[in-house]
């Protein structure tokens, strides 16, 4: 037990890979063997099985050196296919524990699950959850300006010198959206002649996406990364499904970034 203490400290430390699992569990083996066997020789009569004290030797040293008091007990039942030492697995594990909370033998292991960047995402709180696209919105001063689908491109082309929108909802003879008409669909034919009157709006338009006024933040942040759009138009559902406006990517992360602060300044 001793000589294997120092070879496994002059092997960690010297870089080697020679691995601390392993020999915690013979340390520990070793160690609850000598205390049984010691304990049988002076008391035969109450220390009947001192085979045992390996099992119960290797589950407390490690769950003390690694903290891991479960994964010990666990690996011991499964070893022996048994629960009768499972009353003084958890006593020793538990006085180890007690003994050795300063040290641990994986020094860069964290308090708990919380400290852990690998459940990070089970601990954070997505605050884009809990605001509404309806406390954000702001409808345009100028309004938005709807095409309908068989617009021709010259129209078009007027439509967008006259406004200062990027985007432009794309609605049919029923006004039910049916595309999303921007500047880069157009970009490429903007200054072909040849198509101003043959290209109208249902076909340069791209499939719609809307946003209610009752939908929180995420799921409009969600709907903004599918589509790559940097206006989505804002439906009020209470209307019908009315468009009343268009909400910009820019205003969901100034959003976000402005509750940020806000809950650090309650903090």
């Amino acid at each position: 037990m001793i000589l294997k203490i120092l070879t496994t400290s002059f092997t960690i430390s010297s870089g080697g890979s020679g691995g601390v699992f392993g020999p915690s569990l013979f340390i520990g083996a070793m160690l609850g063997g000598t205390m049984g066997t010691v304990s049988h020789h002076f008391f035969p009569s109450i220390v009947t099985h001192p085979e045992a004290f390996v099992l119960v030797g290797m589950t407390g040293f490690f769950a003390g050196v690694a903290h891991a008091p479960l994964g010990s007990l666990l690996m011991v039942t499964e070893m022996t296919a048994s629960y009768t030492l499972l009353a003084p697995l958890m006593l020793v594990s538990g006085i180890s524990l007690l003994f050795t909370k300063k040290w641990s033998i994986y020094e860069k292991q964290v308090q708990n699950k919380f400290h852990s960047p690998a459940h990070a995402e089970d601990v954070t709180i997505n605050v884009m959850q809990d605001i509404l696209v309806r406390s954000i919105f702001k409808p345009q001063e100028n309004g938005v300006v709807i095409i309908k689908e068989n617009t021709p491109f010259s129209e078009i082309k007027k439509i967008i010198a006259e406004s200062q929108h990027t985007y432009y909802p794309v609605v049919n003879e029923k006004n039910q959206l049916v595309g999303i008409l921007s500047l880069n669909n157009i970009r490429t034919v903007m200054f072909d002649d040849a198509v101003k009157d043959l290209l109208v709006a249902g076909e340069l338009a791209t499939p719609p996406k809307t946003i209610s006024l009752d939908e929180d933040l995420y799921s409009a942040l969600i709907k903004f990364l599918e589509s790559g759009y940097g206006q989505i138009p804002v439906i009020d559902t209470q209307q019908e499904g009315k468009i009343v406006g268009m909400l910009q990517h820019q205003d969901v992360i100034y959003a976000y970034h402005k509750e940020i602060e806000r809950r650090k300044g309650m903090g």
